[in-house]
């Protein structure tokens, strides 16, 4: 059984494992919570459960109150779906939807991984990683709570993404067209709808009919969007949710994108070039920490939302898509953070657990080493 949160951040990882792992020949169920049931039902066929889950963040007290009792409601809910199916592993992905049934595991004494998939550990993973018997990482530099076991994985990416780590990349010619993958996440990013065109604007006219767009945004901003990048004489495709990501990621030559974690491991899968734009408001700032893993390893460029204007923005942009080199290199440098195999070595980390051999699996084993 897997658990993840509600985004794509969290569900994607986890779905890729569950995929995994049935090719291996497991049966396995997912859980969440409605949003994440929504998504997870879009991407996948894998039987998907619902529990109640809520944020204990509110700001006030009747708010925090609430998703207390959602919790508990939540909770209660996980132990009887976990007592009645008594699952062998309980693999949880993050986000808050996975308290209710990895708190039921541990009670129910079912082993427990837990998973993170940022450069810092989240609030969920922090709750439940000591009493985890492994916690697996995506980054070295990840500092997780006390468990039995950790170990350094990567984060699972889908297959068709993970079959373009074969795929050189290809910086645009002097006269092609070059083309930029913008993402803003799961759940979209409202600002790129807007800075995004408006640093289009201000590009060099010659480099902006050069300029192909595939931009990934809110449901209630692709009106705008399409018609903002039609308005600069621009090709653009613009959607909320893009099923064949692989493809625009292996035509990208430059991509601006939030530095969520699925993110981050997409891009060095693929060996994308990219400008960062981390999510201010996430959790204990841990896009920045994400983004500042790949701007050390020199695979991309780290804007601050809260500086960032259309101008500054455009100038680094035309500076990127006018010097192959700098991209390539870029590229390169990125894709030496790829994990390609992270679903294999949660899958077998997984199957550790299942078989009860006291996780000494040969993940943790080669680590260890």
């Amino acid at each position: 059984m897997i658990a993840a949160g509600g985004t794509g951040g969290h569900l994607i990882p986890a779905l890729s494992v569950a995929g995994e792992l049935m090719r291996r020949g497991h049966v396995v169920t997912a859980v969440t919570d409605r949003r994440g049931a929504v998504l997870a039902r879009r991407i996948s066929d894998i039987p998907v459960r619902e529990v109640k889950a809520a944020s204990p963040s509110g700001r006030t007290i009747a708010g925090k109150v609430a998703a207390g009792v959602t919790m508990l409601a939540g909770c209660a809910g996980a132990f009887r779906l976990i007592h009645g199916e008594r699952p062998a592993v309980m693999a949880g992905f993050g986000g808050y939807p996975t308290i209710p049934p990895l708190a039921a595991a541990q009670l129910l004494g079912v082993p427990v991984l837990v998973h993170e998939q940022n450069a810092v550990l989240g609030r969920a993973n922090r709750f439940l990683a000591r009493r985890a018997r492994v916690v697996a990482t995506s980054f070295a530099e990840t500092r997780p709570a006390v468990a039995r076991r950790t170990v350094t994985v990567g984060v699972p990416v889908r297959d068709a993404i993970a079959a373009l780590n074969r795929v050189v990349y290809r910086p645009p010619g002097p006269q092609e067209d070059v083309n930029l993958l913008v993402v803003g996440g799961s759940q979209g990013a409202g600002i790129f709808s807007t800075l995004l065109p408006d640093a289009g604007q201000c590009l060099d006219g010659a480099l902006r009919r050069r300029l192909k767009v595939v931009q990934q945004c809110r449901e209630e901003d692709v009106g705008r969007t399409t018609a903002a990048w039609r308005a600069l004489g621009v090709t653009a495709t613009v959607a909320p949710f893009f099923e064949e990501m692989a493809g625009h990621l292996a035509h990208a030559h430059l991509v601006v994108a939030r530095a969520g974690a699925s993110t981050i491991a997409e891009l060095a899968v693929s060996g994308r070039p990219s400008v960062l734009i981390p999510f201010p408001g996430a959790a204990d700032d841990h896009q920045t920490a994400n983004a500042t893993v790949v701007v050390n390893a020199g695979g991309g460029w780290l804007v601050d939302e809260k500086k960032a204007d259309a101008r500054s923005l455009a100038a680094r942009l035309e500076s990127l898509m006018t010097s192959p080199a700098v991209l390539t290199r870029a590229a390169g440098n990125v894709r030496r953070l790829a994990r390609a195999d992270a679903a294999v070595a949660l899958a077998e980390a997984i199957e550790d657990l299942a078989a009860g051999n006291g996780c000494a699996c040969r993940v943790l084993k080669e680590q260890e080493a």
